[in-house]
């Protein structure tokens, strides 16, 4: 009886996980520079996969991250649809950031951290998080990669025609 109820557990455990991933991923987000304007993730799932970039602005990684992020949105823009996320509320930190970094790629502020739960927490930045286009959660990217090395995961979920 021990084992079922274990098994029982362990089965419970993998299906909230499951579930847990394919939920939609709801997630209010500020307009860079307003504190009133909102949009919110689950807004840009469904017809394109979504890779969304949680960052601090005064992260050196970040810097190093966003000249490669900067490089596939104008090569993927059409096939993928890229969104840089800032976890710090400071506007003036982001605008910062954007023009010293020469961001193309919309961004926008965190409302509220705690909503990071809905992927699966962000433990260190950049983290970048493929999304395909069901709303589920396909890949987990912590720290900066090399623009070969972000293109060899997200190719998987771009249609190119």
């Amino acid at each position: 009886m021990k084992i079922f109820k274990g098994f029982m557990f362990a089965a419970a455990v993998l299906l909230l996980a499951h579930n847990s991933f394919s939920e939609t991923i709801n997630m209010k987000l500020r307009y860079p520079f307003s504190n009133n304007k909102t949009t919110n993730l689950m807004y840009f799932i469904g017809k394109k996969p979504v890779l969304a970039v949680f960052f601090y602005p005064k992260c050196h990684p970040c810097e190093k991250s966003s000249k490669v992020i900067n490089k596939i949105y104008a090569h993927y823009q059409g096939h993928l649809i890229v969104v840089g996320i800032s976890l710090s509320k400071d506007r003036y930190d982001l605008r910062d950031f954007v023009d010293d970094m020469k961001v193309k790629y919309p961004v926008y502020r965190i409302d509220d951290k705690d909503q990071l739960k809905t992927i699966g927490g962000v433990f260190a930045t950049p983290t970048s998080v493929i999304i395909d286009k069901k709303g589920i959660i396909a890949e987990k990217i912590i720290g900066p990669r090399s623009y070969n090395d972000m293109i060899k995961k997200i190719k998987h979920y771009i249609t190119i025609k």
